[in-house]
């Protein structure tokens, strides 16, 4: 009886053919058999992709709500700054006040509320009522979610504090200024906050005949990255200018 010769690269094409159709055919049963799972796993993800573009759409609405919100307030606190009418510029503070709670109350995480509470305390500041706004600034700090942010409200803060000292002849009241502008210089990096905050410190030191103090709040603005980038790098010190400020005070300390 003769042998009948296999060619093993068919049968091997025929075994994977075999092998497919089985496997697709296991896959048709799956799908008949789960179509229900399939149509409420498809509905959830359609209704997740229609939600989330909702919900995106939703908050770049109330983004733009928001900042025209902040944009009236701010146009407020530039119309106020203008002001000589004690009447109006209380009428537009308590408008910014206004603002400021109504971004507070209905766009609390957005950025625009924060900066609204700021610019109340501008505004308290710009008419001398130095505790009402420090209470506001401290809001803001409470508030800000960056640390460059936080800066700047212990900045105004400090600010605020020495201008109450200078208007009371309260000496006393300088030391706290000084507390919160190292706070504002601790947390303002290499920005123009730390810059301004130190720059501020040594200008209270000189006008108390605190020579050394002052020279060493100076040099700690002259030896920060800033100033040391442009002279290395020949970059522009910032719009700020508060290093060449320092270099001058120093010179001019150094010569007494």
């Amino acid at each position: 009886m003769a042998k009948t010769k296999i060619d093993k690269e068919v049968m091997k094409e025929h075994m994977e053919v075999d092998e497919l159709e089985v496997y697709v055919e296991k896959i048709v049963k799956w799908i008949k058999n789960n179509t229900n799972t399939l149509i409420i796993i498809a509905i959830l993800i359609s209704l997740t992709v229609i939600g989330t573009t909702y919900y995106h759409t939703q908050k770049e609405v109330k983004s733009v709500e928001a900042q025209t919100i902040l944009d009236e307030t701010m146009n407020l606190y530039n119309n106020l700054l203008m002001e000589t009418d004690n009447t109006k510029i209380e009428e537009l503070s308590t408008q910014i006040g206004e603002n400021s709670e109504s971004l507070a109350s209905s766009f609390k995480d957005y950025a625009q509320a924060t900066e609204a509470v700021f610019i109340k305390g501008k505004a308290l500041f710009h008419q001398n009522k130095f505790d009402d706004a420090i209470k506001v600034f401290n809001e803001y700090i409470n508030i800000a979610k960056k640390s460059e942010d936080k800066a700047r409200g212990y900045l105004a803060i400090g600010y605020t504090l020495e201008n109450k000292a200078f208007l009371n002849n309260d000496n006393t009241i300088y030391e706290e200024a000084i507390k919160n502008y190292n706070k504002a210089a601790d947390l303002g990096q290499e920005s123009y906050i730390k810059l301004e905050a130190l720059y501020n410190i040594g200008k209270i030191y000189k006008n108390s005949g605190k020579k050394e103090l002052a020279l060493e709040a100076f040099e700690k603005i002259t030896m920060s990255k800033l100033a040391l980038d442009a002279k290395r790098w020949g970059l522009s010190e910032g719009s700020s200018g508060f290093v060449a400020k320092a270099e001058e005070e120093k010179k001019e300390l150094l010569e007494k």
